[in-house]
């Protein structure tokens, strides 16, 4: 199809597409469980779509050029189903974005949705943060997560924690970054005790986890400090 019409099919498809008002409901996944729960996984550009009929209900086909595979993908161009964007967990893709794709083989063909945790790579740090660790250690587990300081409705990430991850034979420190969040990845099977030190004064929440490590595993931790109006930051 000739990319001038690219836009124009997206747009006459979505106005035409009747509205649905079964809203999208969407299981909250981890990086790690995106990754583990779909077939196909890349960074790419969508270069053309088609509206198409399937069943009796149309749906869009984009076809992408992948600029990086991540899992599953041997071509150079690969055609993902998306949906319409309504009622049916949709998504739409705009071809001047670069998107981290999760999709997974039907007997049709691969799709995706809006619960897959598909979107533009700029938005999707932790997904990237995580499938960069793996890329690292791909035989090994990997535990990340979060430092965070709650307080009111805002949850900020604490720069410069230090987070303390012992397991296995080994002792790891890793220092969190400017939003807050860490990884260690390489590890190996077992179980592992994490813990971090809050400022003097705070009580962190909590003060330490324990993890079990199994193969390919990630396992997600959340730590931080509850804090309250006039007490401080």
């Amino acid at each position: 199809m000739n990319l001038v019409l690219f836009f124009s099919i997206a747009v006459i498809a979505g106005l035409a597409s009747p509205i649905v008002a079964t809203a999208c409901v969407c299981e909250p996944w981890t990086p790690c469980e995106r990754y583990s729960n779909h077939d196909v996984v890349f960074v790419g550009r969508p270069i053309d779509v088609d509206l198409e009929t399937r069943f009796g209900h149309r749906t869009m086909v984009y076809t992408f050029k992948v600029q990086h595979a991540i899992k599953g993908v041997a071509e150079n161009e690969i055609e993902v189903e998306a949906g319409m964007g309504r009622g049916d967990c949709g998504v739409t893709f705009f071809s001047n974005i670069r998107y981290l794709v999760y999709a997974s083989r039907t007997p049709y063909g691969l799709g995706t949705s809006s619960c897959s945790g598909t979107g533009s790579l700029e938005w999707r740090r932790d997904d990237v943060r995580y499938l960069n660790a793996i890329r690292r250690s791909p035989q090994w587990g990997v535990i990340y997560g979060r430092v965070l300081r709650y307080g009111s409705e805002l949850r900020r990430g604490i720069p410069r924690a230090v987070v303390v991850i012992e397991g296995a034979g080994r002792r790891r420190i890793v220092a969190a970054n400017g939003y807050g969040e860490f990884e260690v990845g390489g590890l190996r099977e077992g179980r592992y005790r994490v813990r971090w030190s809050a400022p003097k004064g705070k009580s962190p929440m909590p003060r330490e986890v324990f993890v079990d490590v199994r193969g390919h595993d990630c396992k997600e931790v959340m730590f931080g400090w509850e804090t309250h109006p006039g007490h401080g930051s």
